[in-house]
């Protein structure tokens, strides 16, 4: 009987630990309790290559989209909580939680993406993505929202609004040329895409050369809900138009759809509010601003307009994986 009570007490360990023979040597070693261990960032996590998409308010300075390799003789420095600086380029910003992905705001009302690079081919374009832009320079303020689809064939449709609610509709090509992500219309269209394959940013310069364009492009997944929303994320912000300013701290977004953006920088002040999670992917705050989320569901990127001075304004969030139990 001992034998018998013995083979069903391993047979049924998980329903029948209290058989008393040994449960200590019947657990999985690797299924560790990780409950209350601190999550942390590193300065490895900035190890490797990336490729850096910004724009600019100021008129003294550019937009551009740029690679660089970060050998240790930047002075790019992370923090425990995933804060990066730069105390030369004058910016600081936040590392998602999947660390593929900063947003990053700063002096000069500046906004930009740094995206881990990653190997990539032409099917990597292939779907749905959400697509925000933001206007700097002559033709500011002005934005565009909506989304783009992309073909095998990397030729795309793109159906969205401007900051007037003018339906916009277009159609071209992409290409990708190494990492370099260009559009076959426009040269002066340059993006680059992060290594999780969810997140592309790219800058598009007027014809003229005065006015700039900051895109995010979202991949869609296939469902969200409240949880994906939820959590410690941190966010970065610029508005253009008559009160141009940037912003960058952190943010909390609660499961009944409530926010709120803790800015310490730029110009200061809260920016709260409630929030609709769509399960598509779209988010519509207060103030008609609308927010789109990446499928990795570390990144959102929105744009909208005051409705008061008519300014336009692009907030990205990014997820945070900083847990601190003590």
């Amino acid at each position: 009987m001992k034998k018998l009570r013995l083979i069903i007490c391993i047979l049924l360990t998980a329903a029948l630990f209290g058989c008393g023979y040994g449960n200590d040597a019947l657990r999985d070693e690797d299924s560790e309790d990780t409950t209350g261990d601190n999550i942390t960032y590193s300065q490895n996590d900035l190890s490797g290559e990336w490729r850096q998409v910004m724009i600019s308010a100021a008129s003294d300075m550019d937009s551009y989209a740029t690679a660089y390799i970060n050998d240790g003789s930047l002075d790019y420095t992370i923090n425990e909580k995933g804060m990066v600086q730069s105390d030369q380029s004058g910016w600081h910003g936040y590392m998602d939680k999947h660390r593929t992905v900063t947003a990053f705001a700063g002096d000069g009302a500046l906004l930009g993406l740094m995206l881990k690079e990653g190997s990539y081919d032409d099917g990597d374009l292939s779907g749905t993505w959400y697509l925000t832009s933001l206007t700097t320079g002559a033709d500011a303020p002005g934005f565009m929202r909506g989304s783009i689809s992309v073909d095998s064939d990397q030729e795309f449709t793109i159906a969205g609004v401007d900051e007037d609610d003018n339906p916009l509709a277009d159609t071209g090509e992409l290409y990708l040329t190494g990492t370099r992500i260009g559009m076959v219309e426009d040269s002066d269209f340059t993006g680059y895409m992060d290594s999780g394959k969810t997140v592309i940013s790219a800058v598009d310069v007027s014809d003229d050369e005065m006015s700039y364009d900051l895109y995010t492009l979202l991949k869609k997944g296939d469902s969200y809900t409240y949880y994906d929303w939820e959590g410690k994320w941190y966010a970065v912000a610029m508005q253009t138009g008559s009160n141009e300013y940037y912003r960058a701290g952190e943010a909390e977004l609660f499961m009944d759809g409530a926010y709120c953006m803790y800015f310490d920088n730029g110009t200061a002040g809260n920016v709260c509010g409630n929030a609709v999670v769509n399960t598509t992917g779209l988010i519509e705050m207060d103030d008609d601003i609308r927010c789109f989320m990446d499928a990795g569901k570390t990144v959102i990127s929105c744009v909208g307009e005051d409705p008061d001075s008519e300014d336009t304004t692009m907030y990205i969030l990014v997820k945070s994986d900083y847990k601190d139990e003590d």
